[in-house]
């Protein structure tokens, strides 16, 4: 149980002190140029939404986003308020990409992404029939695993 403590003690000041010298790193780097631009994009509300919605789509990792943004927050460089709105914005960008990608969907067939040598009416290599419920759930099977290779 100590030695748990004092494993989490530990991590928890080394994400400290990381966490201080990105901020540190940011406020020397940033200079007036960035803070302005930041400022700038982050003017209002609406303003600081869209642009973690632009960065997410044009980046396509939230995380990212959400990692420059805690920085830039942490140096001082942009209020915590704004900062709040971009990491939102940015939250609400991975949403749409999500619904995009099942409302649109992609055209193409999974047993496209098949290996090539593997029985196609089988992913256990049985030969015969099965009744249709059996086969449906041999597809999705065989199609998880094959969105997993």
């Amino acid at each position: 149980m100590l030695n748990m403590l004092g494993s989490l003690a530990g991590g928890l000041g080394l994400f400290m002190l990381g966490m201080w010298l990105m901020s540190d790193g940011l406020k020397q780097l940033a200079g007036n140029r960035l803070s302005h631009i930041l400022q700038n994009w982050t003017s209002s509300r609406l303003r600081g939404l869209s642009t973690g919605f632009l960065l997410t789509a044009i980046i396509q990792h939230s995380g990212a986003v959400t990692l420059a943004t805690i920085g830039f927050a942490n140096a001082g460089i942009i209020t915590l308020r704004r900062a709040m709105w971009i990491i939102f914005g940015s939250n609400v960008g991975t949403a749409v990409t999500g619904w995009l990608v099942i409302l649109i969907g992609f055209n193409f067939k999974i047993e496209s992404q098949q290996p090539n040598g593997t029985n196609q009416n089988s992913a256990l290599g049985r030969k015969g029939s099965l009744d249709r419920s059996s086969q449906q759930l041999e597809e999705n099977i065989r199609g998880s695993l094959i969105g997993l290779y």
